[in-house]
């Protein structure tokens, strides 16, 4: 077995003490090895560490070209990885403690010691350095490491010069690559590496591997072990750039990257200082598996990303498909409901009313299943914004109550409602919303009670250290079939229906309940339900309002729309259905309609005629609403009143639209199936702009 060899340097400019020391370290020659050169100043020093490494050097401090402490400092930064003595004839403590303190492993004064002891603190010093030097490394991985973990949002190309440069840095190598080991071709492709502090991205390093080291650098790719391939040689480490132009190298120590057969990703580094030892291969383990797991996270970040963006791609394709079905069936209800309605107001004997107001109902029906579709997902896209208007809560309550009265009249079923005096005010919130949540919650326990009792009831709740705000707990009590203690959670998920003999009897989507619930929420409040199965329910919520304070204006009170005087209509609209529908209704209010059946023709009787107002359809072939009403604003179409009234008329029901509206010059908008009471409303609105434009002129 050969033995170790430690490469010594002794600087000493008296020829008598460099006698003695090579003969007191003689005895050190039998094991290890030690190889002794010398020196008689820093400057050959220096010269001879640039020919060789140095394990231990001797260092007297009294040199032609240094003295002190200056000759230690410029041996360290000469060789900062040699174990330094120092033999000196000076026997001064604050020296010794200050060379101590650059560096020196031991300070020892000449004539004092013996062969042993010179031997011992030889020995010593080179083991102290080895664990100084390991400390150092451990504690430089670390960091690395460490760094390495936090740049999984750097650009990748970063992130592997980082690897490239602290690979080389910490095996004390020349050089380091990134490459693949192809084990079917039996070659070894570098894409991209690295040698002082500048790196190569798809420049082929000639690395020649013969058969037998090439046969171990895949089997390390293959079982994800670090390899040592090469020969171990004495003297300089070759490489690009050494001495030696394209020599062999020294050895090549190989990390496996990935495996993913047949190409397997591979870390290397090679012209180290010394022979890569068990700890090279362990810290280039670990930093290639700190890397693997970097690139694993960087990946699946990107999935989730992408799975986020599909996600979101899929719920806008979903929020346009149930915006653009409800459109196509709200155009047909329009006129479904529009013609009963028209219908119920003429002469029917019993069994045509009847049938009939079966008929509004079913329709009825639909039309809040859309409303219902629309909500859910304008609710999960986050597109759902609440206004804000002054309400009467108790005026809420008995309007609910009263819609259901003609439901169950005929019912053995009793419906009572109860606002605490407290609770009893006016309001600003959403009035809109909190009615719907109140007509799902009483809807669903008209559905489930047979015979009994219904009861809604408000009362004050603590208000969560919010003075600001009025919170109020609502309670809707029933004598129904009850919801079983497993499905109290359940019922309010999206499309759940409960599947007992009970909700079995009743059609639905299963949405009511889950919109509640998101719209608690929204009001800053909680959903609950307390039930025993064949006794009856009682759903109960919270929800925050701003009290009226009496000095804000009362926009949002609902009075009855005055008498409003006849006006001159224009009612653009494709479909001839609903075209006629609209211009009964409107006939029926006093109004004078003359239709359009497109963009185009609109825009030939606005030439040769005077309007009122505009009712334009948004979705027609041709010009679209948009663009008639752009070009009726634009001031270019002879003959056209560009300050006409225009009122957009949509299947769409989608209030956040309205901006659009507006960006195209529209003074508002209607939808289909046309509610009469806001139709009311609209034609009250212009008729006041008609009258005051009149007065002015």
């Amino acid at each position: 077995m050969e033995k170790s060899r430690i490469s010594a340097l002794l600087v000493e400019d008296n020829p008598a003490d460099v006698r003695l020391i090579q003969e007191l370290l003689r005895e050190m020659e039998a094991e290890p090895i030690l190889e002794m050169e010398t020196a008689s100043s820093l400057a050959e020093a220096g010269c001879s560490l640039a020919r060789r490494r140095a394990d231990l050097i001797f260092l007297d401090l009294g040199l032609p070209d240094g003295l002190g402490l200056d000759t230690v400092r410029s041996i360290t930064e000469m060789a900062p990885q040699a174990a330094l003595v120092v033999l000196t004839g000076l026997d001064d403590e604050a020296l010794a403690m200050e060379s101590l303190r650059e560096g020196a492993q031991d300070y020892m004064v000449k004539g004092r010691f013996t062969s042993q002891e010179l031997i011992r603190a030889s020995r010593y010093a080179l083991e102290r350095r080895k664990v100084k030097r390991k400390l150092e490394y451990d504690a430089l991985w670390l960091e690395a490491l460490l760094k390495l973990s936090r740049m999984s949002r750097r650009d990748i190309g970063e992130i592997l010069h980082f690897v490239l440069k602290t690979a080389r840095r910490l095996t004390r190598s020349q050089t380091s690559f990134l490459g693949s080991v192809d084990s079917e071709q039996g070659r070894l492709d570098i894409q991209r590496w690295s040698r002082s502090e500048w790196s190569v991205t798809g420049a082929g390093l000639p690395v020649d591997l013969n058969e037998e080291e090439l046969r171990r650098a895949v089997l390390a790719s293959k079982e994800q072990e670090p390899v040592i391939v090469g020969e171990t040689r004495g003297g300089a480490a070759y490489g690009p750039g050494s001495a030696e132009e394209g020599a062999p190298m020294r050895q090549i120590l190989f990390a496996p990257l990935q495996d993913d057969a047949p190409s397997r990703g591979v870390l290397g580094v090679m012209g180290g200082e010394e022979p890569y030892s068990l700890t090279d291969k362990a810290h280039m383990a670990l930093l290639m598996e700190g890397l693997r797991t970097l690139l694993r996270e960087r990946n699946q970040r990107q999935e989730l990303v992408a799975a986020r963006d599909a996600a979101e791609a899929a719920n806008r394709a979903k929020s346009a498909f149930l915006a653009n079905m409800s459109h196509e069936f709200r155009t047909p209800l329009n006129a479904i409901l529009g013609f009963t309605n028209l219908a119920l107001d003429g002469e029917l004997d019993a069994n045509q009313r009847r049938y009939l107001n079966l008929v509004l109902e079913a329709g009825g029906n639909f039309l809040r299943l859309q409303e219902d579709l629309l909500d859910i997902s304008r609710i999960e896209a986050g597109k759902l914004t609440l206004r804000s208007e002054l309400f009467d809560v108790g005026k809420v309550v008995q309007s609910c109550m009263e819609m259901f009265r003609a439901v169950v009249k005929n019912n053995q079923v009793r419906l009572t409602a109860s606002v605490h005096p407290e609770a009893s005010k006016r309001l600003f919130g959403d009035e809109g919303r909190l009615r719907q949540i109140l007509i799902n919650l009483v809807g669903n326990a008209v559905k489930f009670t047979a015979h009994g009792e219904i009861e809604l009831s408000v009362e004050p709740a603590p208000n969560k250290n919010d003075p600001g705000r009025c919170r109020l707990l609502f309670k809707v009590r029933d004598t129904g079939c009850g919801v079983p203690a497993s499905d109290s959670r359940r019922i309010f998920d999206s499309f759940t229906q409960l599947d007992d003999a009970c909700s079995r009897g009743h059609s639905g989507a299963g949405l009511g309940l889950a919109i509640s619930k998101r719209l608690v929420e929204m009001l800053d409040g909680e959903i609950w339900v307390e039930s025993e199965p064949g006794r009856g329910s009682t759903f109960q919520f919270t929800a925050a309002f701003k009290p009226w304070t009496g000095r804000e204006l009362q926009e949002s009170e609902t009075a009855e729309p005055p008498e409003i005087e006849p006006l001159r209509i224009l009612l653009v609209d494709d479909d001839r259905i609903n075209e006629q529908v609209t211009r009964r209704i409107l006939e029926r209010l006093g109004h004078e309609v003359v239709s359009a059946g497109s963009g185009s023709d609109a825009l030939d009787i606005l030439r040769g005629a005077s309007f009122d107002l505009a009712i334009m359809d948004i979705r027609m072939p041709g010009l679209d609403g948009f663009e008639t009403t752009r070009r009726i604003r634009s001031g270019l179409e002879p003959g056209v009143t560009p300050s006409l009234p225009v009122v957009a008329l949509t299947a769409y029901r989608m209030s956040d639209d309205a901006p659009s509206y507006e960006a195209a010059g529209m003074d508002g908008f209607l939808c289909k199936p046309l509610d009469i009471s806001k139709l009311k409303q609209v034609l009250a609105g212009i008729a006041d702009r008609v009258r005051g434009e009149a007065i002015q002129n």
